[in-house]
């Protein structure tokens, strides 16, 4: 942010370094448009990445271990409602 601020001071306009166009204060590195495009080809790699992450092995693994987790507290849950309901 300290350059930011001395590009100011001496008068140096930063540009877009996606289409040059002259920046606002509030903008870093793109101007909105281009902010807009990038970010959106960032999301679909990152998204691309999250699929191949989840069906990999440990995924898998974690993903049952939850499964197993949630049945067996689902279990005991109408183990304990069928007493209730209905007592020895």
């Amino acid at each position: 942010m300290l350059c930011r601020q001395v590009f100011l001071l001496l008068g140096i306009r930063l540009v877009c370094r996606g289409c040059d166009v002259v920046l606002e204060s509030n903008q870093r590195n793109h101007c909105a448009l281009c902010g807009v495009y990038i970010s959106q080809k960032n999301m679909i790699e990152i998204a691309n990445k999250g699929r191949i992450a989840s069906r990999s092995a440990e995924a898998n693994a974690k993903q049952s271990a939850a499964q197993k987790q949630t049945l067996t507290a689902v279990q005991l849950v109408l183990t304990e409602c069928s007493r209730r309901i209905q007592p020895n």
